[in-house]
């Protein structure tokens, strides 16, 4: 990007897309994220290069959310009985259930919990790498 957008970047203060939706910390969006990330989220045995996939994909998610919420985007609402369904794949993290689900159109990315939690959150909670990634791909 230009050095206009990469200052512009750095003034704008994001909360984390991988902690509770509750939380109410923001970060610079850029290298604080980044480093929040890396810090909080990414267990101590994980690979160096897996760490920065995990900041890039926290990253762009929260760059997404922020175009979603300046768009005004509506959330995803859905019943009860099909919350378990989404949480294990994600927690487990099953890719393949999760496409059912969505081809279904019982799931899609910013589907949320009673509590607001979404794929991201539980996949990122349980280490599953490959399925945040996923999840995070799809917004």
């Amino acid at each position: 990007g230009s050095k206009d957008e990469v200052v512009k970047m750095k003034k704008v203060r994001v909360k984390c897309p991988l902690c509770s939706p509750k939380s109410q910390k923001r970060f610079e969006l850029g290298r604080g994220l980044r480093a929040h990330v890396g810090k909080i989220h990414a267990p101590p045995s994980m690979p160096v290069e897996d760490v920065e996939k995990l900041a890039d994909s926290a990253v762009e998610t929260a760059k997404k959310i922020l175009k979603a919420e300046s768009s005004s985007g509506s959330n995803a609402k859905i019943e009860p009985s099909k919350l378990s369904a989404w949480i294990t794949a994600s927690q487990k993290g099953d890719t393949e259930v999760l496409k059912e689900l969505q081809t279904k159109l019982e799931w899609n990315w910013d589907t949320k919990d009673k509590h607001g939690s979404i794929a991201e959150h539980f996949a990122a909670g349980a280490g599953k790498l490959d399925c945040l990634i996923y999840c995070i791909n799809l917004r």
